[in-house]
């Protein structure tokens, strides 16, 4: 059991959007304030995705985990953000999207790739039903996913449906799914979960063999996907915003279009085609090479010590700023 229970974030504080949010970067938030030492959250004001408050008396960095289009992020113009001493960026993809749309320089943000507690390994034997999983909110491609059932004559398999705003607080804005979701309790070859607690989906991943994910969703990084590596799943999902760059060479990708029906056939050939060769040596070989990298590349034991170093250079390329802006206001009083 992963327990965050008694871990204060920002997005959490009362009047937030976000205070009831159990959601990826709030799990994310949680994870890193758990394990990073007092005296950096006492150095720094950490702004999570939206800018609620500014703390005078902190050095502050702004962790951007959404799209440039995004109108939160009119802020990062000049002088604002000058508000902040770093940008921190969730993938190259993410950081090349703020520096075409919004001219955001290099300079000043930097890559710091997000972070999982990857499924404990486990022994998987082969069985005559694949499970496969969805675990996102629905907006981000469950209509793909349950339109590509119609396309896939077999019986072969269960699929897993965990989807929710409820996750989020903010159940109202499932309304306008409740068809796809009566659409997945209708079809035996389906469960429909709605939301879960994160330990009981962490469980859930030990059992499953396939990620089907028809992202329609411009992804800046992907949890689910490193989750999914990590369980020795098959992660079958569009090639659409960061998700190259998150899955490596390793997840079953096709060519991502808005044409919803085109969207629909080329997720469904892609799926019945690992599901066609899951056992075969060749696609467990694969899966054994995603999840060692998603144990090497993406696991909190790595990612801590990333932060930790990226926040003492940080500190030290300050403070040494701000000794050579004394110097500099010392030799003007002199002459």
């Amino acid at each position: 059991m992963i327990d965050n229970a008694d871990v204060k974030i920002p997005q959490h504080e009362k009047g937030n959007l976000a205070e009831n949010s159990l959601g990826g970067t709030e799990l994310l938030s949680m994870e890193l304030f758990r394990r990073l030492p007092k005296e950096y959250k006492d150095k720094f004001q950490f702004v999570i995705s939206r800018v609620h408050s500014i703390e005078e008396n902190k050095r502050r960095l702004f962790w951007i985990h959404d799209l440039a289009q995004d109108p939160a992020y009119n802020i990062l113009t000049t002088p604002s953000i000058d508000l902040f001493n770093k940008l921190v960026f969730v993938s190259h993809w993410q950081q090349q999207q703020f520096n075409n749309i919004l001219k955001i320089p290099y300079d000043r943000g930097v890559v710091i790739k997000n972070a999982i507690d990857p499924i404990p390994k486990h022994e998987e034997t082969e069985t005559k039903d694949l499970q496969l999983i969805y675990a996102s909110t629905p907006q981000r491609g469950l209509d793909i996913l349950v339109n590509a059932l119609d396309l896939i004559d077999r019986t072969d398999f269960h699929l897993h449906v965990f989807s929710s705003y409820k996750l989020y607080g903010w159940e109202q804005n499932d309304e306008p799914y409740k068809p796809l979701f009566e659409r997945c309790e209708s079809d035996s070859r389906v469960t429909y979960y709605s939301a879960v607690p994160y330990d009981e989906l962490r469980e859930h991943w030990k059992n499953m063999h396939i990620l089907a994910y028809p992202s329609t969703w411009q992804e800046t990084s992907c949890r689910v996907a490193m989750e999914a590596m990590s369980a020795h799943c098959a992660v079958v999902t569009s090639n659409y915003g960061a998700l190259p760059e998150t899955c490596g060479e390793y997840a079953y990708m096709y060519n991502y279009t808005e044409n919803k029906n085109k969207h629909v056939e080329r997720f469904a050939d892609a799926l019945e085609d690992v599901m066609d060769s899951y056992w075969t040596k060749g696609v467990q070989k694969n899966l054994d090479n995603a999840l060692e990298y998603a144990y090497n590349h993406y696991s909190w034991d790595k990612r801590i010590n990333q932060w930790i170093d990226f926040l003492d250079n940080l500190t030290y390329e300050l403070d040494y700023a701000e000794e050579e802006i004394k110097k500099e206001v010392t030799i003007n009083k002199q002459s």
